[in-house]
C-alpha cells in the first residue's frame, strides 16, 4: 500500500473496503466476529491484488479468485 499516492488514500480505502465487502466478505466477517486476523497471508495477498489493480486503473475489473474444488 506504500505505492498509493497520499492524495488518493481516502479513495483507495473506500474502494478497498467495498471490494472486500463484495468479493471477500469472509475476511471481514472473521475479523469482526473473532477480533483477530486468522489468515494474514490471505488478507495481504487480497490487498496486494487490489493495490495492483487500483494503480493500473483496473480496480473495477478485480474479481474474487476462484476457490479450488
Amino acid at each position: 500500500m506504500d505505492k498509493i499516492p497520499v492524495p488518493q488514500i481516502r479513495d483507495f480505502e473506500k474502494k478497498l473496503l467495498k471490494y472486500l465487502k463484495e468479493s471477500h466478505p469472509e475476511i471481514l466477517k472473521s475479523i469482526a466476529e473473532k477480533k483477530v486476523i486468522e489468515d494474514e497471508k490471505k488478507l495481504e495477498s487480497t490487498i496486494q491484488e487490489y493495490v495492483n489493480a487500483y494503480l493500473s486503473g483496473t480496480a473495477a475489473d478485480v474479481r474474487p479468485q476462484e476457490k479450488a474444488s
